[in-house]
């Protein structure tokens, strides 16, 4: 899916959304608190996000929700109008998700899908360069493991 007709609409409601989850209840030692980074000479992106099962629930098993913040950054060398430049991007995004696990003794199962909002912000300003602006995303997810050892998944 590609653009949302306000700069700003998608974005305040996908907060609010991210406020609703993490208000809702659940046992605190049931919450999985997630975050990482990774960067490059050209790139980074770095997230943090909350997994919690619903109210009944317990992590890995039944329901659970989630609720992902990122920031994404890139950039890589262009040509306009035969001036040698610079494409810097900046992209901040957010994922709310909900699914569903199984766990057993040897494997766990889950299945879960995410709506995404990320706003790209490019400098400088190239017409037709994409992605520009807002956009929005479904992301499907099947997570399956297996414990053949204890020290071998």
């Amino acid at each position: 899916m590609q653009a949302v007709s306000t700069r700003c609409g998608g974005r305040y409601l996908l907060l609010a959304s991210m406020l609703y989850i993490l208000s809702l209840p659940a046992q605190a030692e049931q919450n999985l608190l997630i975050g990482g980074s990774q960067y490059s000479r050209t790139s980074s992106y770095t997230y943090l996000g909350l997994i919690k099962p619903f109210a009944e629930g317990q992590l890995g098993r039944g329901w659970f929700m989630s609720a992902v913040g990122s920031w994404l950054t890139y950039e890589y060398d262009i040509n306009v109008n035969n001036q040698a430049d610079k494409l810097e991007a900046k992209a901040p995004g957010i994922d709310l998700g909900v699914g569903y696990g199984w766990l057993g003794d040897q494997y766990y199962l889950q299945l879960s899908t995410a709506a995404g909002y990320r706003d790209y912000r490019l400098s400088p300003d190239v017409p037709g360069e994409d992605p520009e602006g807002s956009t929005l995303s479904l992301t499907p997810q099947l997570q399956a493991g297996y414990q053949f050892t204890p020290k071998f998944d």
